[in-house]
């Protein structure tokens, strides 16, 4: 794990709970009315279309294929009335009204038996918060990319609604709160289905609600999920979707052809999103959002990946596992491939973070990159995990990963080793390593030595035993190659009587590095190997500047100051507990075996968000790249940077 740099500024900013409304662009808040009458209008037309197509057959008016059709038509819009409804786009939340909302909802998603209304609507906000991961999004497409596997994915994903409720989200409390609802929908559904078939009416079921169900089903999961949503890897909200301009499709396709839109602005109605395109076009394309044509749809996605100015900008995204090697006995080498033809900017010395769900939990660690970047970007990602005794994720990786499996990736984060870029690069650097450290520091000395005509390197690298050192075989062929410019002395804990004579040798080699002219020195590895070193170096009044370090374990903190009551409200349980003013709320929900997800405790990768729901605090990074200015505003808040100016009420964002 990362944790903070050895020089860092912080700034402290106060947020109030008071203080934490939502703000919403005026662009898209003027297309959100209190009344959609617009699909008001829609629902008039469904009900007055299925009860004249009911009427027309029940008197043979009407064939009854030409009444398939018009059901078909039908059972279609009736999917834009439950979707609209079950974002609450319908009647605004404050009207006496609203119970019409949840009417229209039930009605309009009979024709499509699906799940009943409380349910989808809950699925399908789920849908929105986590779009495009192949574990937690109930529309994910799994079965493959060929036309025949996208088709029966189509009509699987009904039953994958299914699968989500009672199986993957069995677990949760809101979910198992709509089973008595969704198991007495199917009852009356099916015994109704019983009655009508026992009288007679197969012919008439089939026409007027099998078929149309079938065709909408295929139509709306086609058009509204797998290719707006195509090629399902992107985690960011300006990429995670595709608008197709177009007037034509927006007619057909209601819409949805704008299906970004819906996904940045869920509380705009459909009949709105083109308006609101025109409105953040601009905006978007400075985004690089996917706005293309349906013939053009897979070359809009192959891009360089966040790219401004030269510099990486953190991206969310679908990864797939190339490639799986063992380095020593207890850590591996796993090769990630960017979905595609993109590619990634990097540093050398930052990380990713990888997030997997484990026995229902969502889990995130935090691996550094161990290959190097050079000018151009890379199309694959290098990382080494070590296995920790009791560690959830890095067993999961050790144990259960496979070649070809998906992971959630996001990054690049981390500012270690930045100074090489920032600055023109020392020529006579010293990298300390300790273990696992070695992860970000072999991308660095790479980096540097293909770049650095002049460069003089050495590292010190500690490890248990020979057959324990990770990488030992590359970095002796790197020292084989560019033996003017790079060396490296290996320190086996193993190779000593003591801890004392091992501590006395790494004293004198430090010395000696100090006296042959090293001007700057890294140090990445575990806390004690920094503290001994980092002493050490500033005896020999090496500057503050001049030494960057990361550790694999945050400093606990002891309580200074006022301590508060702090109320964190959990997915499975709410617990409270007692926070220093000068202690971080993630440092004290994990001391008392707090299930949250966390990854970088740096503020860099947001997998701690939470939402404050009273109190105040102060950030010790507000300006985190983690969190929008709007998220900030609607009082998500980050539990790594979190510390307590008062009593608090935390709950998950």
């Amino acid at each position: 794990m990362r944790v903070h740099r050895l020089i860092e500024t912080r700034k402290v900013m106060a947020l109030h709970a008071s203080e934490t409304q939502p703000i919403f662009e005026e662009r898209w808040q003027q297309s959100v009315p209190a009344i959609a009458w617009g699909t008001l209008a829609l629902f008039c037309a469904f009900i007055i279309g299925y009860a004249s197509v009911l009427f027309a057959v029940a008197h043979a008016l009407i064939p009854l294929t030409f009444a398939a059709v018009i059901c078909t038509v039908l059972a279609y819009i009736g999917f834009t009335l439950v979707h609209d409804a079950g974002h609450g786009n319908i009647i605004h939340a404050a009207s006496s009204s609203k119970w019409c909302e949840t009417a229209i909802g039930w009605i309009a998603g009979i024709p499509l038996l699906l799940v009943p209304f409380p349910a989808f609507k809950l699925l399908h906000d789920r849908h929105h918060a986590f779009t495009n991961d192949p574990e937690q999004d109930p529309d994910h497409f799994h079965f493959g990319k060929r036309w025949y596997q996208v088709a029966l994915n189509c009509f699987y994903i009904p039953f994958q609604y299914l699968t989500f409720m009672f199986l993957k989200l069995r677990h949760e409390p809101v979910i198992r709160a709509t089973y008595p609802t969704t198991v007495l929908y199917f009852l009356l559904v099916f015994s109704l289905l019983g009655c009508l078939l026992y009288m007679g009416f197969l012919l008439e079921i089939v026409a007027l609600l099998i078929v149309p169900n079938l065709i909408a089903v295929f139509v709306l999961t086609l058009f509204f999920d797998y290719l707006p949503h195509y090629p399902h890897t992107a985690l960011d909200k300006y990429q995670n979707s595709s608008i197709f301009p177009s007037v034509w499709l927006n007619v057909l396709l209601m819409g949805q052809n704008y299906h970004l839109i819906h996904h940045l602005y869920p509380r705009v109605p459909w009949y709105r999103y083109q308006q609101v395109y025109r409105n953040v076009a601009a905006e978007l394309r400075a985004q690089d959002a996917p706005i293309t044509s349906l013939m053009k749809l897979s070359k809009a996605h192959e891009t360089v990946l966040k790219v401004e100015q030269g510099e990486p900008i953190p991206a969310y995204m679908i990864m797939t596992v190339a490639r799986i090697e063992a380095i020593t006995p207890d850590a591996v080498k796993i090769t990630l491939v960017l979905p595609g033809n993109k590619t990634l900017r990097f540093y050398a010395g930052q990380y990713i973070v990888l997030s997997k769900v484990l026995n229902h939990i969502s889990v995130s660690r935090c691996y550094s990159l161990c290959n190097a970047s050079i000018d151009e970007c890379s199309s694959y990602l290098e990382i080494a995990v070590k296995r920790c005794t009791n560690g959830v994720f890095s067993t999961y990786l050790h144990t259960q990963l496979k070649m070809g499996d998906k992971l959630k990736v996001g990054g690049p984060f981390g500012q270690f080793g930045l100074s090489i870029y920032k600055k023109s690069a020392p020529s006579c650097m010293v990298f300390f390593a300790g273990g696992s450290g070695i992860t970000p520091i072999i991308s660095m000395i790479k980096r540097c030595l293909q770049h650095g005509s002049d460069v003089t390197i050495h590292l010190v690298y500690f490890s248990k035993k020979p057959t324990h050192t990770m990488f030992k075989n590359a970095l002796l062929a790197l020292a084989e190659q560019h033996k003017e410019k790079f060396g490296v002395t290996f320190v086996y804990s193993n190779g000593f009587d003591s801890t004392k004579e091992k501590l006395c040798y790494t004293q004198r080699l430090i010395t000696s590095l100090v006296y042959r002219g090293y001007q700057r020195f890294f140090i990445c590895g575990p806390r004690p190997l920094f503290d001994f070193i980092y002493k050490r170096l500033r005896k020999y009044e090496i500057a503050e500047a001049d030494i960057t370090s990361e550790q694999f374990s945050i400093p606990h903190t002891e309580p200074r100051g006022h301590a508060f009551n702090v109320e964190v409200i959990g997915k499975y349980a709410r617990q409270e507990i007692r926070v220093a003013a000068n202690q971080t709320v993630l440092e004290i929900a994990k001391q008392h075996n707090i299930v949250w997800n966390y990854a970088c405790e740096q503020g860099h990768c947001g997998s701690c968000r939470a939402r404050l729901i009273a109190g105040e605090c102060t950030l010790l990074n507000p300006h985190s790249a983690a969190l929008s200015g709007d998220k900030h505003r609607s009082g998500i808040i980050l539990l790594c940077q979190c510390q307590p100016l008062s009593d608090l009420v935390l709950t998950h964002e």
